[in-house]
């Protein structure tokens, strides 16, 4: 079972149990309600097919999905880079803000260089001013583990994913549009719970991709 898999899978689980649980918080509000019905329909495709049987077995994802999972991932680590380079400019005013996602970025492999640049640029001082404005003291470590995450996807072959795209391509689609619905919601919700510190608290637990587990970095020969 691919670790990338299982945690964003564990992602989509989780938010929906969350507008299971609390459907009164948000039914007044048509687009929470449209978004969270469109992630119930993507966890019912799954449990129909018998592919996923708790929160912590997930399906096995065509190459495509899993490419779609792990662009989605880095996106989302760039954007919240991005936001903290606009505060801290807005702070420091001599700080050289050089993260800027191209505002046309569908390419993956623009993508990629984005987030290669991005890593690129995080020297050691820049990276303090992160952590500082919240980040978490391993953010550049994640970083690259997403950019690599990310790369491999794109370069992965294998007949085990090539013999599962066909059977899985209404999933693949749907995901596209599931991810799309948990990134609107991720807007709306905060919105809806601005009053209720302990729902919105539960809300961002069940929205966070769980962070992968540390790599063991190869021992330098001597």
């Amino acid at each position: 079972m691919d670790d990338l898999e299982r945690r964003t899978t564990d992602m989509v689980l989780n938010v929906g149990r969350y507008g299971t649980e609390n459907e009164s918080l948000y039914r007044d509000n048509p687009l929470a309600v449209e978004k969270f019905a469109l992630i119930q329909t993507f966890i019912a495709q799954l449990l129909d097919k018998g592919e996923v049987r708790t929160s912590s077995e997930a399906m096995k994802f065509s190459q495509t999905a899993r490419r779609k999972m792990s662009r989605y991932k880095l996106k989302k680590t760039l954007v919240e880079i991005v936001e903290t380079g606009v505060d801290i400019k807005k702070n420091n005013p001599d700080f050289d803000n050089v993260f800027v996602i191209p505002p046309h970025n569908r390419n993956d492999a623009l993508l990629l260089e984005t987030g290669r640049s991005f890593h690129g640029d995080l020297t050691s001082a820049v990276r303090e001013l992160f952590v500082a404005y919240g980040h978490d003291t391993d953010f550049y470590e994640e970083l690259e583990d997403e950019i690599d995450d990310f790369a491999d996807s794109i370069s992965a072959q294998g007949e085990a994913f090539r013999n599962r795209v066909g059977a899985n391509a209404d999933i693949d689609v749907l995901l596209v549009d599931v991810l799309k619905a948990v990134n609107t919601l991720e807007v709306v919700m905060p919105k809806l719970l601005k009053n209720n510190s302990g729902k919105l608290a539960e809300w961002l637990s069940a929205v966070k991709i769980e962070k992968a587990p540390k790599r063991t970095k190869p021992t330098p020969t001597t």
